[in-house]
């Protein structure tokens, strides 16, 4: 998994606001977040195939430790 390193901007953004080592140190933490959270859902998207108002709509239940269950309406 490829993940962002610290560039220029982001550290102009952290010495313009005077952020605290802590403050950076959370933030990074929530952009890798961010990063992982959205290449999940891509690759969920297109490994399986499902539309995206599958995936939102799909609940605890529906999630098993190696396939998903998914209920599509339409045809």
């Amino acid at each position: 998994m490829l993940l962002s390193t610290v560039n220029d901007e982001f550290v102009f953004h952290c010495q313009s606001r005077n952020l605290s080592p802590k403050t950076i140190k959370n933030y990074r933490k929530q952009i890798e977040y961010l990063q992982i959270h959205n290449k999940v859902i891509i690759l969920l998207l297109i490994d399986t195939g499902i539309r995206m108002s599958e995936l939102i709509s799909l609940t605890e239940e529906q999630l098993k430790y190696d396939y998903i269950v998914v209920w599509a309406t339409g045809a």
